[in-house]
């Protein structure tokens, strides 16, 4: 299961078990030496990464390779 919720929504979601893997996607970026999550664009950055997904294959090596524009 590819979560892709806003962190307020995750909270409201509980797996039911037959997930066989979860994985959340966050979106970051370096800002002065550190990781800041991503939050302005991260409905656009969520869309092109499903599309990358859907035309590479939806896995976690597909999903390394993705780089927004």
């Amino acid at each position: 299961v590819w979560d892709l919720l806003a962190e307020e929504h995750r909270a409201a979601w509980e797996p039911d078990g037959n997930a066989r893997r979860i994985v959340q996607v966050r979106f970051v970026e370096e800002k002065g030496g550190e990781l800041k999550v991503v939050s302005h664009f991260s409905k656009a950055l969520k869309g092109a990464l499903l599309r990358h997904l859907l035309c590479h294959g939806a896995t976690i090596e597909s999903a390394r390779t993705f780089e927004s524009t």
